[in-house]
């Protein structure tokens, strides 16, 4: 009986040592499984450069950015494929430059190109990071300056309705079946007096009335009658 606890106490003793050995093991065997995964990520990621690449690089800097799309708009390989957009971008900051000029939908569709480029960062040579955050300022520029035109036209807009809409109803003018209620706003009658409406399972009907005991009828924004 001794014996028979003694065997079992050395066996657990054996066992309890044996187990935090085999855990590192584990451990280092999953974080080497882990480096090499990602070692192979990164060598997917990693472009040597070609001798066709280094004529793509050459012919961008030389400017010659009509002859680089031409040749790469076709092409399925990936990182061949960047000097595409990069070359569609430096050609259109050419053009920006011999017209002085530059518009929010420009520096929008140079933003939109550059975010095409997979490989940014083995294009160094082209400095596309630096014109990536030079373009990313202007573009946010334009914008604050595009949303300022878009507000005053949106005003210009609002007071032309405004004095067409006072002018007609100063001065009617014909109108005819099949108008919008806008058009006989500002090209028609003017605004009426006043304004009946009813809305049914079929639609929206108004009733428009004007002095002289003239009636409009609309029928979902068109006008279907008219009542004299």
């Amino acid at each position: 009986m001794k014996r028979l606890l003694t065997l079992m106490f050395v066996v657990t003793v054996l066992t309890a040592c044996s187990n935090p050995n085999k855990q590192p093991e584990e451990e280092k065997a999953v974080h080497q499984t882990k480096t090499t995964s990602n070692q192979k990520e990164k060598k997917i990621k990693t472009h040597k450069l070609t001798d066709k690449d280094k004529r793509f690089i050459r012919l961008i800097k030389d400017g010659e950015y009509d002859k680089v799309i031409k040749e790469t708009s076709d092409l399925r390989n990936v990182f061949e494929k960047d000097y595409y957009f990069i070359a569609s971008v430096y050609k259109k900051e050419k053009e920006l430059k011999e017209t002085h000029s530059g518009t929010y939908d420009d520096y929008s569709y140079m933003s939109a190109m550059l975010d095409k480029v997979v490989y940014v960062e083995n294009h160094n040579d082209l400095k596309i990071e630096q014109f990536k955050e030079m373009n990313d300022k202007r573009l946010k520029s334009a914008k604050k300056e595009q949303e300022i035109l878009d507000e005053k036209e949106r005003k210009e807009e609002k007071n032309e309705k405004l004095d067409a809409m006072n002018d007609r109803t100063a001065n009617p003018k014909e109108v005819s079946i099949g108008m919008t209620t806008e058009e006989v706003l500002t090209e028609g009658w003017g605004r009426p007096i006043d304004i009946n409406t009813t809305v049914t399972s079929n639609g929206k009907r108004e009733q428009w009335v004007y002095k002289g005991n003239k009636y409009l009828y609309f029928e979902d924004g068109v006008l279907t009658s008219i009542q004299y």
